[in-house]
């Protein structure tokens, strides 16, 4: 499995070269993709399962999202100051 870490480079490479990968195994093997992609009950799956995301979003994640980031935020806001008063030269009031 790939190391999604952010200093290790070419992750998105290998990723596509898995799915290219895959593309040429399922074209081999006779599975039409251009069609499956097209066909009623795919799209129709596609559709059922981005509404039932949307309303998971909607209904659970965006409600407790919102929540932590209303607790977080003035501790941000407080670490960012200090770090901007230090930048900046300043004294962090430390004897």
């Amino acid at each position: 499995m790939a190391n999604l870490n952010k200093k290790e480079g070419g992750w998105v490479l290998k990723w596509i070269v898995i799915i290219f990968a895959i593309i040429l195994v399922l074209s081999f093997l006779g599975f039409d993709i251009k069609k499956f992609m097209n066909s009623d009950m795919t799209t129709g799956n596609l559709q059922y399962m981005g509404e039932f995301l949307l309303s998971i979003w909607i209904q659970y994640l965006k409600p407790l999202y919102d929540f932590v980031i209303n607790i977080t935020s003035p501790f941000f806001q407080v670490i960012l100051n200090f770090l901007s008063k230090i930048g900046n030269g300043g004294s962090i009031g430390i004897k």
